[in-house]
This record gives C-alpha cells, sequence and structure tokens, in this order.
C-alpha cells in the first residue's frame, strides 16, 4: 500500500498497514481509494493562474489560507500536488500561484528540488474556457 496515497497531505492511520483482510479493505481500503482517485481526476483539470500571468481570472470564491507543497521531483508535480489539495478543499483552481527550484548538490550529483505555495479558488470555468 505504500504509495497509494502519495498526494495525501496527512495519511490516516487506518491506511498505512501493510496488508489487510478482505472485510476491512472492502469497508476502509476500498472507499478511500475511491474517494482519493476521483480528487486525482479532478486535480488534473484545476485551473492554474500563476502570479506572474497577466489576466486576472474570473474568481467566485477564493481561500484565505495559502496551500504548500515542498521537496517534488519535478514542475508537473508541484503544480499536480497544489491541484489535488486544491480539489480535496473542494475548489475548481489554484491562483497567485508561485513554483521555484532549488538546486541541491551532493559531491558530484546535482538535482532541483520544487516547491510551490498558492491559494485555492474557484473560478469560473465557462470565462476561463473562452479566453482561449
Amino acid at each position: 500500500m505504500e504509495g497509494t496515497f502519495a498526494f495525501l497531505t496527512e495519511i490516516p492511520e487506518e491506511l498505512t498497514h501493510l496488508s489487510y483482510c478482505y472485510p476491512c479493505y472492502s469497508t476502509t481500503v476500498e472507499p478511500a481509494l475511491e474517494t482519493y482517485n476521483q480528487t486525482m481526476e479532478l486535480a488534473k483539470n484545476v485551473y492554474f493562474f500563476f502570479t506572474t500571468q497577466k489576466r486576472t481570472p474570473p474568481v467566485i470564491k477564493r481561500s484565505r489560507e495559502k496551500i504548500k507543497v515542498a521537496d517534488c521531483m519535478d514542475r508537473d508535480e508541484t503544480i499536480l500536488r497544489l491541484g489535488f489539495q486544491a480539489a480535496s478543499q473542494g475548489f475548481n483552481a489554484v491562483v497567485e500561484a508561485d513554483v521555484t527550484s532549488v538546486k541541491v548538490r551532493n559531491k558530484s550529483y546535482q538535482k532541483s528540488v520544487w516547491s510551490g505555495v498558492g491559494f485555492p479558488a474557484t473560478v469560473d470555468g465557462a470565462k476561463v474556457d473562452r479566453w482561449e
């Protein structure tokens, strides 16, 4: 089960076991996995607006709390993790987003570590779709 719920910020204790009996799996894991997969599908369709964007998005409702992700492998994963957090809170967009990377060196090996912040929001999808 390791890695199954990788995008959750906090994995519930009942979902961290290595093996389950059938009744426990069907009552605990299956509903959580179905909800997780639905949220992941929503996250793939979340609108994303960077701070550098010139156009102001048509925001209907915006959260006051920032969402943050850190230690991601690449830019796309960072954006998807921010989108997953927004979708899990019931929003369809991330506004005022900033995604950055830092180069980390370990002797002769170098890699980039990505992080991002933004505000979950609900935007008028019809207006955004007409932009293009």
